[in-house]
């Protein structure tokens, strides 16, 4: 059996389910992802990268915002598409695909594989203000293309579920996000694994960055004040771009040495480095709302890290304030308050840091749901197929 695999990054939402299949000496398994992988793809994995222009400069950006967020999504799923050709062409026809792109690039997938059997993974869209509603309106229109196109849908939540037309929630699954919570577990503080002149038992802020916009240079205020006004303070960045990693890399090498120094652009790190960096940071930071990189922060809860994120919906199932995370507050001084207030009183948070990686292990350990998840994607394979 083929296999495709199809996700931003890799193994992503899809944890070790790749590599198990790929253990399977009867399967092939290629996985096409638009980030590069930190390391090297489990035996039997073929690894493909899937070059997109997710740049909207070509746009039109005096359109309407809804019909702007087409156009962007109309243009990655013609990028897409060409790949999906290509593969095609030299003779990898998957039997199965299972694909998670939310923002376009498998709307002509069906062009390339008419026949495959494919399984779709929507991660969600989060609003945070007004000026995302035309975007989470063109999002959710493509995802209710992709429902029809599907031969299995699923969402993370039953709350996301509710965010389709009650003619399409019969089609949709659950899909709860996998973490490999043996791996991602509580391990010593290692901060001079990254800064060669820390103390492990010293102070460091995780924060990811996306792309540009109005959060991004108030992130970037924030930290620079944070390093400015806590001398003994150091600050990881993770990305969400590799080119914007290189922007904020240029940003701060104008900065006085003493500051620029307790920076790191956390940036294609294997996953034992990534785990330590997660282990060794005293709060991660996620100040966006929008679309969250759910992977990567369920992953620090598993390790047993400090979450801080703005607000999140009433139904979400991993994020409460007080018991698993912080909310992050809108204005940035508040926010300077809130983490140097942990800073200070690491130990007062401990339990919030407990309750979260009980949490995790308890709804999303990958050692017990990926077994299950693909006897049932098997299982409706074999129903289709016979």
């Amino acid at each position: 059996m083929k296999i495709l695999f199809c996700n931003d990054s890799y193994p992503g939402i899809f944890g070790t389910m790749p590599a198990r299949l790929a253990s399977d000496p009867a399967n092939s398994v290629m996985f096409l992802s638009f980030h590069q992988r930190r390391e090297e793809s489990p035996s039997g994995v073929i690894h493909a990268r899937l070059n997109l222009a997710r740049t909207r400069e070509h746009l039109s950006p005096n359109r309407d915002a809804f019909v702007f967020e087409w156009e962007k999504m109309f243009s990655l799923g013609r990028q897409a598409l060409q790949t999906f050709i290509h593969i095609r062409d030299t003779g990898f026809v998957p039997d199965i695909i299972f694909v998670s792109f939310f923002d376009g690039p498998a709307l002509f997938l069906r062009h390339a594989f008419p026949h495959a059997f494919v399984v779709s993974l929507f991660r969600g869209f989060r609003r945070s203000s007004e000026a995302d509603d035309a975007r989470f309106e063109a999002v959710m229109d493509m995802q209710k293309m992709t429902v029809v196109q599907s031969d299995l849908y699923f969402v993370r939540s039953e709350g996301q579920k509710m965010d389709f037309p009650s003619s399409l929630q019969s089609l949709i699954h659950i899909w709860p996000p996998y973490v490999n919570t043996e791996f991602f577990s509580p391990q010593p503080r290692r901060l001079s694994a990254f800064f060669s002149d820390a103390s492990d038992d010293g102070e460091l802020v995780t924060v990811h960055m996306k792309v540009g916009g109005d959060a991004s240079k108030a992130m970037m205020r924030l930290v620079f004040g944070l390093l400015t006004h806590r001398p003994h303070c150091r600050v990881a960045l993770t990305f969400g771009s590799d080119a914007y990693r290189d922007r904020w890399r240029q940003a701060y090498s104008v900065l006085p040495e003493e500051i620029s120094r307790r920076i790191f652009p956390a940036g294609g790190l294997d996953n034992a480095a990534y785990r330590t960096l997660l282990c060794s940071s005293t709060i991660h930071v996620f100040p966006e709302y929008t679309i969250p990189p759910l992977q990567e922060m369920l992953e620090s809860m598993s390790c047993g890290t400090l979450l801080m994120m703005p607000s999140s919906d009433a139904d979400d199932e991993f994020f409460h304030d007080g018991k698993t995370m912080l909310v992050l507050p809108k204005e940035g001084g508040r926010q300077m308050e809130a983490i140097s207030r942990v800073l200070d009183h690491r130990e007062e948070f401990d339990d919030i840091r407990r309750n979260a990686r009980e949490k995790i292990v308890e709804r999303c350990s990958e050692q017990v749901a990926v077994t299950g998840q693909m006897a049932f994607v098997m299982e409706e394979y074999r129903k289709v197929r016979n």
